[in-house]
């Protein structure tokens, strides 16, 4: 279980041992129903939802409970909606506001304008793909994943799995959703309205990766996504992203 005040003390034990830039993406500074694209500098998120029917838009859900707002968007989704949330590898919940999350939007309700007026996550079996391309080839990787349902689905990951590719497009590896389950290190409990944080995974051995694909095998979403790029910082990269992430979520519960 990577708890928070556990997070504090690695952050300080990662030292000054790493160059490298970490990069969190929290989807926290948008409003809900925000169609991303490019608003984060360094990377491209995009979407692609399998179904014919529906546009293609990664989209932030606000986890936190509500009943609408000035522009009349409500979050309707149980699923999608803590604290409490249901099951995961963070211990106990019931302070945890995890704020925005990445989703890809099920309809097409008002996207066109920039804010969906009624975001939901695809839950069409599978569900499509939430696309990072990165300007630099990043060296770790790590994310929250959110509502990811199992563990009974995952004898060949049930198309929950992340793919690697290079600047060409060339896949260079890929990461099963299923080997995070008792793995030693993550341990995730994957499950409705589930939260786990996968811990940074080192892409040394993957070559030079500058594209991450998602691919959800049905409902989920994503959040803190950290990376890091090969570039001159002082402080250690294992230390600052644990570090930004405790910050994060001591702010977040302050919140409520």
């Amino acid at each position: 279980m990577l708890g928070y005040r556990r997070l504090l003390l690695a952050a300080g034990m990662a030292g000054l041992s790493y160059t490298a830039t970490a990069n969190l993406l929290t989807f926290d500074e948008f409003a809900h129903g925000q169609v991303i694209t490019d608003q984060y500098a360094g990377v491209t998120i995009s979407a692609d939802n399998y179904d014919p029917n529906a546009d293609d838009h990664a989209v932030v859900y606000d986890t936190q409970p509500r009943v609408g707002d000035a522009a009349g968007i409500s979050n309707e989704d149980p699923d999608l909606i803590g604290p409490n949330w249901g099951a995961g590898n963070l211990g106990d919940t019931s302070e945890l506001f995890m704020g925005g999350v990445l989703i890809i939007q099920e309809n097409n309700r008002d996207c066109a304008s920039g804010i969906c007026s009624s975001p939901d996550d695809e839950g069409t079996r599978p569900a499509g793909i939430l696309s990072f391309s990165f300007d630099n080839a990043i060296s770790e990787l790590g994310f929250d994943l959110i509502d990811v349902e199992g563990p009974e689905e995952y004898n060949d990951d049930a198309g929950y799995v992340a793919l690697l590719f290079d600047e060409v497009g060339n896949e260079l590896g890929r990461i099963g959703f299923g080997s995070l389950v008792g793995d030693g290190i993550n341990n995730a409990v994957f499950g409705n309205n589930s939260v786990n944080r996968i811990a940074p995974i080192d892409l040394a051995g993957f070559g030079s990766v500058t594209q991450v694909d998602f691919v959800f095998g049905g409902s989920a979403a994503i959040d803190n996504v950290y990376y890091s790029v090969n570039e001159p910082l002082r402080l250690g990269l294992f230390g600052s992203v644990l570090l930004l992430l405790a910050l994060r979520t001591r702010q977040l519960r302050r919140s409520k």
